[in-house]
């Protein structure tokens, strides 16, 4: 069902895609790619995409979903990993053994230290995906990729929503960086364009025995503006609800969301709170290029800011993917995020 909200994992469920996972089968099983860097916005499809990718490739795999661990340290990562690998039916038995007779504890414990399962992974083609990856950035687990690049078969599947932290996961411009002049290939996740979203929506509400107008179509693709999840929440919305009331609720639902995302990024900036929020404010009501946006800023606070320190927070929204720069305008992509600055809600 091209509706339900969790992440799809099969074929019949997922929306045409077909050149994107045509893509990616051509990177997974080639012999030259190791780093595939699945991209894109929030709620742009990218774990479903991958799931339902792993899924049709019947290849052996290991997942590890970045925004579940205790913390964002190699140390709790490398547990995961291993943890994973324990439920991994695949292993030969004598490296399931030695798996599930280790006991982490407080003590570190290393892949490298299981010879057995480096090995093995020496040998074999394991895909290791990591989801959000950007949310490690600077724990270390970068050293642990890079050795896996270089001393493995496995192949790497990452995927990140905040591009400009993603791109420092993967030492771009940095040559200091564990990751830094390792070649990888770069699959774009795309919005859906006006066709291909009032595809997804007429034959996802004829799957939930429902039809929907043409005029309802033209609406939610004016406002949702191909982002795939909200489209999905606006169809799972109308199971028990009327189009406009679905809509509504996926607007609120939205808006709350983008809330609680800009709260977290704000959360170890408090000083420069009120200036990040009327940047985004100052876009949201299509003030685009650098200088309209700094004198709605200075406007708004009653005093002036440096041209380094205003570059500094285009900078910080740009890598969180809470603005997109084209040229010399800066914009946003997801209609829910215009929609919560434009109307000055309180942040």
């Amino acid at each position: 069902m091209y509706f339900s909200p969790n992440p799809k994992e099969s074929l019949n469920d997922y929306f045409n895609f077909k050149n994107e996972l045509d893509r990616l089968k051509k990177y997974l099983i080639n012999n030259i790619d190791k780093l595939i860097v699945v991209k894109g916005l929030r709620r742009m499809g990218k774990t479903s995409f991958i799931n339902v990718g792993l899924s049709i490739m019947k290849l052996k795999y290991i997942k590890i979903d970045s925004r579940v661990l205790a913390a964002p340290t190699r140390v709790e990562f490398e547990k995961r990993l291993l943890n994973e690998f324990k439920k991994a039916e695949w292993l030969p038995q004598k490296i399931l053994k030695s798996l599930k007779s280790l006991e982490f504890g407080g003590f570190k414990v290393s892949i490298y230290q299981i010879d057995d399962l480096w090995d093995f992974l020496k040998k074999n083609k394991v895909i290791l995906t990591i989801d959000e990856a950007q949310l490690l950035a600077g724990s270390g687990v970068e050293n642990l990729i890079a050795s896996i690049y270089d001393d493995t078969k496995c192949k790497l599947l990452i995927t990140g929503s905040e591009v400009g932290v993603l791109e420092k996961f993967l030492g771009e411009k940095d040559a200091h960086s564990p990751l830094f002049g390792r070649a990888y290939r770069i699959i774009d996740m795309p919005k859906l364009d006006s066709k291909k979203t009032q595809n997804f929506l007429t034959e996802g509400f004829s799957q939930i025995n429902q039809k929907i107008t043409n005029e309802q179509l033209e609406k939610a693709t004016s406002i949702l503006n191909g982002i795939i999840g909200w489209l999905t929440y606006l169809g799972y919305s109308s199971v028990d609800n009327k189009f406009d009331k679905a809509l509504e609720i996926t607007l609120n639902k939205g808006i709350e969301l983008v809330k609680a995302e800009f709260d977290n990024f704000l959360s170890s900036r408090l000083k420069a709170k009120n200036r990040y929020k009327f940047i985004m404010e100052a876009v949201a009501k299509s003030f685009n290029s650098w200088s309209q946006i700094k004198d709605y800023l200075e406007f708004k606070i009653g005093y002036k800011v440096t041209d380094s320190r205003f570059n500094n927070y285009l900078v910080n929204l740009t890598n969180y993917s809470f603005l997109s720069k084209d040229n010399r305008s800066y914009l946003i992509t997801d209609p829910i995020v215009t929609k919560t600055f434009r109307n000055s809600l309180r942040i």
